[in-house]
């Protein structure tokens, strides 16, 4: 989907990684959190390598899927052991080309056993980290997160500005060439009210009915 807005956002995070501090990153669900991170990750592509991780699993399904995403091609008879798959994350992130920014997406609910992984990745300092927090996340395990990564910068997203909300809106209308006046630009920015969610899930319905008129 066509990302628009957030540039004060993406300046805030790109200064903070660049002096080596972490993030957390907070917003109501659908408000494009993880959005933000991977276009982030796209603008800096040859800055750093960014890994993205769905930290509401086990830290043993975390671990499965980084090392999967990291090893593609790797086969084994037996499947590595839980502290083995830490231990082969850890060294990665070493020998890799461009430093390594560990994104932890979908952080609902803290765990000892996640704190004790998300401390086992920060010990060697190998990693930079972005957590995206969800709001039902209360704040005594959100101080402990923040401990356990060092997270000092916090970033708050909030809702898309009307011109940002018409850019987005006419961007596909000149895409799929439906040609809208600047009154049903107006008209799609006041519905969504600058809530990505609502942005998406609009564009999707009207292609939808679009594609199905042409049949």
């Amino acid at each position: 989907m066509y990302f628009v807005g957030r540039k004060k956002e993406i300046n805030k995070i790109n200064r903070t990684l660049e002096a080596g501090y972490n993030i957390i990153v907070h917003g109501k669900y659908g408000m494009g959190r993880t959005s933000l991170v991977r276009q982030i990750s796209r603008l800096n592509r040859d800055r750093w390598q960014f890994w993205f991780a769905d930290a509401s699993q086990t830290p043993e399904k975390i671990c499965r899927q980084l090392f999967k995403e990291l090893f593609p091609d790797e086969k084994h008879r037996y499947p590595l052991k839980y502290k083995s798959l830490r231990q082969r994350i850890s060294a990665a992130s070493q020998s890799a080309k461009l430093p390594v920014v560990l994104v932890l997406d979908n952080i609902a609910t803290i765990t000892s056993a996640r704190i004790e992984l998300l401390r086992h990745l920060a010990a060697n300092g190998n990693f930079a980290f972005i957590a995206i927090v969800d709001d039902s996340l209360d704040q005594q395990e959100e101080l402990q997160l923040r401990g356990a990564l060092q997270l000092t910068c916090q970033v708050f997203l909030s809702y898309l500005s009307l011109a940002e909300i018409g850019k987005y809106y006419q961007h596909y209308s000149s895409k799929f060439r439906w040609n809208w006046s600047d009154e049903t630009l107006k008209s799609y920015s006041r519905l969504t009210r600058g809530y990505p969610l609502f942005m998406t899930e609009s564009i999707v319905e009207l292609k939808t009915e679009f594609d199905l008129k042409l049949k």
